[in-house]
């Protein structure tokens, strides 16, 4: 559905390998709406220390819907030096 907007949060905090906080748990990393297709597209967001755990949460809903605040938790992990899944 095009035109919903989320707010992309860190679920835990999010640390580098250096030991650099890039996000702590809770913070806004990213703001995303979807397009015409329904599919909206982050920035690029860290790995942390190899996995890391985000979630979208609605802000805004299409026309006619009432918004959802429920986080929907998602997952980043390291898969090797070109790709992350």
């Amino acid at each position: 559905m095009p035109g919903i907007e989320f707010r992309v949060t860190a679920a835990a905090d999010v640390v580098t390998p250096d030991g650099t906080v890039r996000a702590a748990a809770g913070d806004v990393v990213d703001h995303v709406k979807t397009g015409q297709d329904g599919r909206a597209t982050t920035k690029e967001l860290y790995l942390g220390s190899g996995s890391v755990a985000y979630a979208f949460i609605e802000t805004k809903p299409p026309s006619g819907h009432v918004i959802d605040e429920t986080p929907v938790a998602f997952t980043l992990s390291y898969k090797d030096g070109a790709t992350a899944r």
